[in-house]
């Protein structure tokens, strides 16, 4: 019902056009929804032919001023929902990688750079978790880094350079926790958000948006929608956790930064790659460590050892 919209939102408001047109596309009369929400029947006409064709910002626009499109906000959410998914399969089987011998602590909610933090069995924290989804292949990694496209995963050095400082402020080893599954990239899971949630985001500015953000993913997450994400779950859940400590991350940047960090070689990098981040480059198979390995080790050393070797980025 278009009344439901709300009592103190004027019919001019672009919500209303919005809804019209979808109702008019569910089988609605047209002409009724047009009288009622005081739209020309043209009007109308033309906003349920824009909202068929995905053209949400020409029926509700995007705010005066506003920079923010309708696919910049589903390309947005379809990050957050890949993270969200990587981390929901962690919750999955991190019991079943510890096997009782360690404690994760979910640190989520935080919204810092941790997402866990992982304590022996005497209840002491060993080192922080920060989980990290790969899905976009270096095209150019060979002629670039010397890496296989496969085989490249990169991670900004400034994160390198902030973990590293968390690590030496707390004490406390930190690691990257990196889930690839090559091909499953934010542009393509964009095409999957509804557009009910890119008008929300689009409209809703009165409200943090990264409270908005988080609401809308995890209403994805529901059973309401396990039909839509069936598939990027099955890929997700193929795919192979790997882990690099920031301390071993260090060390290869400094043993490899002009022949990994390829945007310290590049003339004008700023202007060819506008907007793009300073990158260091790894090699997924050699030198990242599996989950299960990584963990196998930690579970067999003890904590002073653990830490030790961590620090000297020796066991990932």
């Amino acid at each position: 019902m278009l009344e439901e919209v709300g009592p103190h939102i004027p019919k001019t408001h672009p919500l209303f056009r919005w809804e019209a047109a979808r109702q008019v596309r569910h089988g609605a009369d047209l002409a009724e929804l047009a009288e009622r929400a005081a739209i020309l029947p043209a009007t109308l006409t033309r906003c349920v032919r824009r909202l068929e064709q995905g053209r949400l910002a020409a029926v509700v626009g995007t705010g005066k001023g506003s920079r923010v499109t309708p696919e910049g906000i589903r390309l947005r959410l379809a990050q957050l929902l890949l993270g969200a998914l990587t981390e929901e399969r962690f919750q999955r089987e991190k019991e079943e990688l510890t096997k009782g011998r360690l404690t994760i602590e979910d640190h989520r909610l935080g919204r810092t750079d941790t997402d866990y933090r992982v304590l022996n069995g005497g209840g002491r924290p060993i080192f922080r978790i920060n989980i990290k989804f790969h899905g976009t292949a270096f095209v150019q990694a060979r002629e670039r880094v010397g890496l296989d496209p496969a085989d490249c995963f990169a991670l900004a050095t400034y994160k390198i350079h902030q973990a590293l400082t968390r690590q030496l402020e707390e004490a406390l080893p930190y690691v990257f926790l990196v889930l690839s599954c090559l091909g499953l990239t934010s542009r393509a899971v964009s095409e999957l958000i509804p557009h009910e949630f890119t008008w929300f985001m689009a409209t809703a500015a009165k409200f943090p948006k990264r409270d908005l953000e988080e609401a809308i993913v995890a209403r994805l997450l529901t059973p309401d929608y396990a039909a839509l994400l069936a598939d990027i779950r099955q890929r997700i859940s193929a795919s192979e956790f790997r882990v690099l400590s920031a301390s071993r991350a260090e060390q290869l940047v400094k043993e490899r930064l002009f022949e990994r960090v390829f945007a310290l070689r590049q003339r004008g990098f700023t202007q060819a790659f506008r907007n793009a981040e300073l990158d260091m480059h790894f090699s997924l198979a050699g030198e990242l460590t599996p989950v299960r390995e990584f963990l196998s080790i930690v579970a067999a050393e003890s904590p002073q050892r653990l830490t030790v070797l961590l620090d000297r980025g020796e066991i990932a």
